[in-house]
């Protein structure tokens, strides 16, 4: 039973000339090289997603702290106070 997945993928003719000749030099395949690089892009992807996710949670952090918002009471209160003044 195999422990991968296997998939396509097509690559332009100087890019697969590249990573043939990556591997040969290497003595690796060219599926080695193909996932080493996947792995480093995906690596690298997530480190700026996870960048960007705490650049949004230290401006709610301000932007609470700018409210005089300490605790989930607060969120509550403040939410019910604006249903409150735009029920009309």
């Amino acid at each position: 039973m195999s422990t991968a997945n296997e998939i396509s993928i097509t690559l332009p003719p100087e890019l697969a000339a590249r990573a043939q000749l990556a591997a040969k030099q290497e003595r690796r395949s060219v599926n080695e090289i193909v996932q080493e690089a996947l792995t480093s892009y995906l690596g690298q992807s997530e480190m700026a997603l996870d960048a960007s996710w705490q650049k949004i949670f230290e401006y709610g952090e301000a932007k609470g702290r700018e409210m005089g918002i300490t605790c989930e009471e607060d969120v509550d209160r403040i939410l019910g106070e604006f249903r409150t003044e735009n029920r009309n």
